[in-house]
């Protein structure tokens, strides 16, 4: 069953729900900049992308590279993330507002659930 697989280096486990965690990625590995993409694409309420990362390092990218410089999306969405060097940071996800119970109503609860990635099947 794949999804009792266990991941295998150089590939790094994402959790949709809660994605706050330590994180080490090489750029030049397709999965480590499709990860960070998607940590940049996470929006949340009340917060700029950036803030949600902390204890930022870089390695094998420019003395003066910034993270807000991969922040920066194209045309088509999609933030621009170099393709070489190291980025190390500890990610930490904001937990909504909106209560998982059912005070908050039908559109609270189905906000939660996209905010937290999910999909209720």
């Amino acid at each position: 069953d794949i999804r009792t697989t266990t991941i295998r280096p150089p590939a790094r486990e994402y959790r949709f729900d809660d994605p706050s965690d330590d994180y080490e990625l090489n750029l030049g590995h397709p999965q480590h900049r499709a990860l960070l993409r998607r940590l940049l694409l996470r929006e949340e309420p009340g917060r700029k992308v950036t803030d949600a990362f902390s204890d930022i390092s870089f390695s094998g990218l420019p003395p003066r590279f910034r993270l807000e410089e991969c922040a920066k999306v194209d045309d088509f969405g999609v933030p621009q993330v170099p393709t070489q060097g190291t980025i190390n940071f500890t990610y930490g996800a904001a937990w909504p507002s909106t209560p998982r119970s059912n005070s908050g109503g039908a559109m609270a609860k189905a906000e939660d659930w996209i905010w937290h990635g999910r999909v209720p099947l």
